[in-house]
């Protein structure tokens, strides 16, 4: 939803400029607590007027690792006393994507018609960082349509080596 990208940009740039000056990565801590809130029971529990935003907090950081920075749980604070944790899945996706613009690495998405092993996703990438000269964050999706191969999806780039393609591109050229 825009308005959620809307609340959710000041706070992801916050992290990561925290982020960049500690040299502290807090994608998974984030990911955490993003799980936690989304979690229709948390949603519920956060609702209940008898819940305190210092219950929240204790719930909230009961949870997550002990040894979190004190920064992150600041961090966390400041969502809770602003009311904004209902935003946190969004700043995660916002602090995910300045993470891997700072480190270099773009997003990739890959639809294949069987299941990848991690060995053949790996080797796959493997091969991609070396043509493109650039890190990839695969997304994997199955889909049989594809009847096989796989469909890359680079940005706005699309490489489809996926037997309904060529099927369809064989079809296309018989009819004309």
């Amino acid at each position: 939803m825009p308005e959620f990208a809307t609340l959710a940009r000041p706070y992801a740039n916050a992290l990561f400029e925290v982020s960049k000056i500690n040299l502290i990565n807090y994608s998974n801590s984030l990911k955490t607590v993003s799980l936690i809130t989304s979690n229709k029971d948390f949603r519920l529990y956060s609702n209940d007027p008898l819940v305190t935003k210092k219950m929240l907090l204790e719930f909230i950081f009961g949870i997550i690792k002990k040894d979190e920075g004190n920064e992150f749980k600041n961090f966390i604070k400041v969502l809770t006393d602003n009311s904004r944790l209902f935003v946190l899945k969004e700043i995660f996706f916002q602090y995910k994507n300045l993470m891997n613009a700072n480190n270099g690495i773009k997003k990739i998405r890959i639809v294949t018609a069987f299941k990848l092993t991690e060995k053949e996703l790996n080797i796959l990438l493997k091969k991609l960082e070396v043509k493109f000269k650039t890190k990839f964050e695969p997304e994997v999706k199955v889909d049989p349509s594809l009847l096989g191969g796989v469909r890359i999806e680079i940005g706005d780039q699309v490489l489809d080596g996926s037997v309904r393609s060529k099927i369809n591109r064989l079809k296309s050229s018989l009819l004309t």
